[in-house]
């Protein structure tokens, strides 16, 4: 079987989600006689381009995904998305709104889905209940013991020499939507405070990513109740932080995104040979017999020379990873759900438009056009790209006007009424006056065209896409379209 993970770019294949993820299971995979190939969903052009045997999404939260479900759908070939972060929860928040109407929207399209975690299992059931489901933990690194305990070792006698306790903090610090990484660390560096009894100086070194080191997040640092030292997170150096280290200090709040996290920074904690330390909410019970949920209880077990984690606890540590998340357990698993999904059959479809709202990015215009969908442009959208179909306000009303690859679709007894005109950015097209056709429509787009600030694109916004529907539906019958918006609060009355 021949499995391609789709990213939301070429970062995203150097981004720590897909290397834990994804890349740790090649090996296990290529073992079974499977291979797991990873790709940028910019580079896919057409249905002939997919030649893998199944396509599973990754944190491609946009219309892009949309226009590959319609080209996977042409070729016959299952598409699957995978859920390793919650981006949907709660609900009464406007500013996910844009990620749950587009998994209404992708729903349909999914032969699969997979998520990482007990909770995130929970949320595909009620949300997606007909689509079939996978959970997979993110694998565990392998573990050689030998190595393991004599670090382990060292790393104990080197502290009751010194009378210090090395701390790690390693990960992302930000979130654009949600208050974790640093935040945590400052909201719960209290819990620290016992490590100082008896005559121990805990000192912190904290590994995180450049963007998250604004102006506040270094105020908060400044406010730890104990030494501290930063740097920039890279593999290395997250390496080399916890060979150096005793304990990781793994604070968790219980926000819905948090409490959704999967095992993986503890796993990897565990697996370097440190002691975890994990206070607020529960997240790693399923490790608890290595987890430290206070520090008095880590720095007495410390002083005795017997932490949780030690040379005669390996085996039983490594036999816990393995049967939680080994990297062969899961790739058997994953295996053996793929093989028994359905080959779809090859759906005959006609081109697909997607409709760009307020904030739509650039590369799915591109990703559009380069795979011969239609690009067309609402009222809203940025007017600086070269669209396929867009609706332009002239006077007090609104036109649409054409490009060649949206007049080829357009309803044949229409195209007398078109005269010629030129687009916003210079090009020659063919404009048709709405006015006639669809009034209330035309009048309705022509409200979102005249509509210049925020509060006004607010408040004539939620008419707009079932204007779009009508329109489209008048225009171009044959075709079928999905919205392209991710400005928060700008989805009211999307259709899914």
């Amino acid at each position: 079987m021949d499995i391609c993970v789709v990213v939301r770019s070429a970062d995203s294949l150097e981004q720590a989600g897909t290397r834990i993820r994804y890349q740790r299971l090649q090996p296990p995979l290529a073992a079974l006689g499977h291979r797991l190939t990873i790709e940028s969903i910019d580079s896919f052009r057409s249905a002939n381009q997919l030649v893998h045997d199944v396509y599973w999404l990754s944190k491609c939260h946009d219309a892009r995904a949309q226009v590959l479900a319609h080209l996977a759908a042409g070729a016959g070939k299952p598409l699957g998305l995978d859920l390793f972060d919650d981006s949907f929860n709660p609900a009464h928040d406007s500013r996910l709104r844009a990620d749950r109407q587009w998994l209404r929207a992708m729903a349909p399209a999914l032969a699969f889905v997979s998520c990482s975690t007990p909770t995130l299992e929970e949320f595909c059931r009620s949300a997606m209940p007909q689509t079939r489901l996978h959970r997979m933990p993110d694998p565990a690194d392998a573990i050689e013991p030998a190595t393991l305990q004599a670090q382990l070792q060292t790393a104990l006698e080197r502290a009751h020499s010194s009378r210090r306790i090395d701390l790690a903090w390693f990960g992302m610090g930000d979130h654009p939507q949600h208050p974790v990484g640093l935040q945590d660390l400052h909201a719960f560096a209290w819990a620290l405070a016992p490590l100082r009894d008896r005559g121990w100086q805990p000192v912190l070194r904290v590994l995180t990513n450049r963007r998250a080191l604004t102006t506040a997040a270094m105020e908060r640092l400044a406010r730890l109740p104990l030494p501290w030292s930063l740097q920039e997170w890279s593999l290395e150096g997250e390496a080399q932080l916890l060979q150096d280290s005793l304990v990781s200090f793994l604070p968790v709040n219980a926000q819905p995104f948090s409490r959704a996290k999967s095992l993986n920074r503890a796993v990897t904690a565990l697996a370097a040979g440190t002691q975890v330390l994990s206070v607020g909410h529960a997240l790693y019970t399923p490790l608890h017999d290595f987890v430290y949920r206070d520090a008095k209880s880590l720095i007495d077990d410390i002083t005795l020379r017997q932490p949780k984690l030690r040379e005669a606890t390996v085996p039983a540590m490594q036999s816990l990873l393995e049967g939680l998340c080994g990297a062969q357990g899961v790739a058997r698993a994953l295996v053996g759900f793929l093989q028994q999904l359905p080959r779809p059959a090859v759906a005959r479809r006609g081109r697909l438009a997607v409709v760009h709202g307020l904030r739509s990015d650039k590369p799915v215009h591109e990703m559009a056009q380069r795979s011969g969908q239609l690009s067309v442009a609402s009222p809203m959208a940025n007017p600086g790209l070269n669209y396929d179909l867009r609706f332009v306000r002239v006077g007090a009303g609104v036109e649409a006007q054409f490009g060649e690859p949206a007049l080829a679709e357009l309803k044949r007894e229409l195209k007398t009424r078109l005269r010629p005109a030129v687009s916003p950015t210079g090009r020659a097209v063919q404009a048709l006056d709405l006015a006639p056709l669809a009034p209330l429509a035309a009048q309705r787009l022509a409200d979102v065209a005249a509509a210049t600030s925020q509060a006004q694109r607010l408040a004539v916004q939620a008419g707009l896409w079932d204007a779009m529907q009508e329109v489209l539906a008048l225009l171009l019958p044959e075709v079928r379209w999905v919205a392209s918006e991710s400005e928060p609060g700008f989805g009211l009355g999307l259709a899914a």
